[in-house]
């Protein structure tokens, strides 16, 4: 059968990350970057290939601010 639903956008990773992701063990984490809101050096991360190339989703474990990073 045919299904009348809708195509929906599709939402970027960087959004779809949910907001414990901090409080996920088996997520990576680095030490190595520093959060540009609250300067805490330990963030949770994410990779993925985009149409940049490899992208890092970093999100801080301290203020949960979100940002990436193209590699």
């Amino acid at each position: 059968m045919h299904s009348s639903r809708t195509n929906k956008a599709c939402t970027p990773l960087f959004l779809q990350v949910v907001s414990d992701v901090t409080a996920d063990p088996t997520l990576p984490r680095t030490k190595d970057v520093r959060c540009p809101q609250c300067n805490h050096n330990e963030a949770v991360f994410l990779s993925a290939n985009t149409e940049q190339g490899m992208t890092l989703y970093f999100n801080c474990v301290n203020c949960r601010h979100k940002w990436r990073d193209y590699v």
